[in-house]
């Protein structure tokens, strides 16, 4: 059951946002196709950080559908999900420019819902996050790219 908690950026996921042991969890960011079809692409906590004023931004490849997606609609949410949490944001985004050869997304929270379990499903969780695997290097280069565009950005 979802309860919905504002527009704010939850305390828990701000803080798992900057928690290294969630690097390699995958968030879904669910946009819009040309034919009004959901379409759902992959990044990771690596990719999304807090921004001022409870806000987060995200970056992604340049070129890419969902970037494309994004600057026609200016809308999305983003699927949190962890053994410990699942939080879907709903919101508005902002292209905020070219980063480090990245297309650079604020995200602005319109909805932030926590799905905890009801009463009647108290033995029903989540027991993995969405997770992916990649070489070191990959991950040392997506850390520099975070740090980088944050400093870009002020984030903070």
């Amino acid at each position: 059951m979802s309860t919905d908690l504002g527009s704010h950026l939850p305390s828990d996921l701000a803080a798992a946002l900057q928690d290294p042991a969630l690097e390699n969890v995958a968030v879904p960011v669910v946009t819009v196709d040309r034919q009004g079809f959901p379409h759902v692409a992959l990044l990771s906590f690596l990719e999304i950080f807090p921004h001022r004023h409870e806000r987060l931004a995200f970056f992604l490849q340049p070129g890419s559908r969902t970037a494309g997606f994004l600057q026609k609609s200016g809308q999305c949410t983003l699927l949190f999900a962890t053994e410990s949490f699942v939080f879907y944001l709903k919101g508005t985004v902002r292209f905020a420019g070219l980063m480090e050869g990245l297309v650079v997304f604020v995200f602005r929270i319109q909805t932030a819902l926590e799905d905890r379990p009801s009463k009647d499903e108290q033995d029903t969780y989540l027991t993995s996050a969405l997770r992916f695997q990649a070489p070191a290097a990959e991950m040392e280069r997506r850390r520099g790219l975070r740090r980088r565009v944050g400093e870009q950005l002020g984030a903070g």
